[in-house]
C-alpha cells in the first residue's frame, strides 16, 4: 500500500476539480452501492461516471490525462469516479470487496488498484487489515487489486467524490 499526497500539481489538481465538481460532467445514479446489499437499503446508492471500462471511454476521458501519466499506466481496465452524496450524521460502510475478480472467481494478482481523493472530508477508505486512508484532497491510495477494501461516506460534507483506477503499469503487465 502506498499513499501519496499532493499528487498532482496544483494547476492540475484545480482543472480537475473543476471539471469533478461542474456542470460538464456527467453523472449516472443507481440504486446499488453493493451488490450483495438489496437494493431496498436507502443508503446503498451513489452517483458514477464511467471514464473507461469493457463498454467503451467517456468523451471526458482525457480531463484524467495528468493522473494517467503520473501513474504510468500501461494497460487499463476500468476507471470509474463514484460520488456519495451526503446520507446524515452516519457514514455508510460499504462492503468488502475486490474491484476485479477473473473468470476463476478470484482477484488479480498483477493489478493495481488506484483511489485518487478530490475532496477533503471524514469520509474514508478501509483495507481489509484495518488501515483507515482518509479523505484527503489530492491523495493518491495504490494497493495491489487483490486486496479487499471498501468506502465509508463522509457526514461533513454534502459529497465525497473519489476516482477508482483499476490498471496495470510496464512492470505488471
Amino acid at each position: 500500500m502506498k499513499v501519496i499526497d499532493n499528487f498532482l500539481s496544483e494547476v492540475d489538481f484545480l482543472n480537475l476539480n473543476a471539471f469533478l465538481f461542474g456542470p460538464l460532467i456527467s453523472w449516472n445514479y443507481t440504486d446499488l452501492k453493493d451488490l450483495e446489499i438489496p437494493d431496498d437499503n436507502l443508503a446503498s446508492s451513489h452517483f458514477y461516471h464511467i471514464f473507461h471500462d469493457h463498454e467503451g471511454v467517456s468523451d471526458r476521458f482525457y480531463m484524467l490525462n495528468p493522473l494517467i501519466i503520473k501513474l504510468k499506466i500501461s494497460a487499463i481496465y476500468r476507471i470509474k469516479a463514484n460520488l456519495d452524496p451526503y446520507r446524515g450524521n452516519e457514514g455508510y460502510k460499504g462492503i468488502f470487496h475486490y474491484d476485479f475478480i477473473n473468470s476463476k472467481n478470484e482477484p488479480s494478482k498483477n493489478m493495481t488498484t488506484g483511489i485518487y481523493y478530490a475532496n477533503t472530508n471524514n469520509g474514508y477508505t478501509e483495507l481489509e487489515d484495518g488501515t483507515i486512508v482518509e479523505s484527503v484532497a489530492n491523495r493518491m491510495l495504490l494497493f495491489p487489486s487483490n486486496t479487499l477494501h471498501r468506502g465509508v461516506t463522509q457526514t461533513d460534507t454534502k459529497k465525497r467524490v473519489v476516482i477508482n483506477f483499476n490498471f496495470y503499469t510496464e512492470e505488471e503487465s
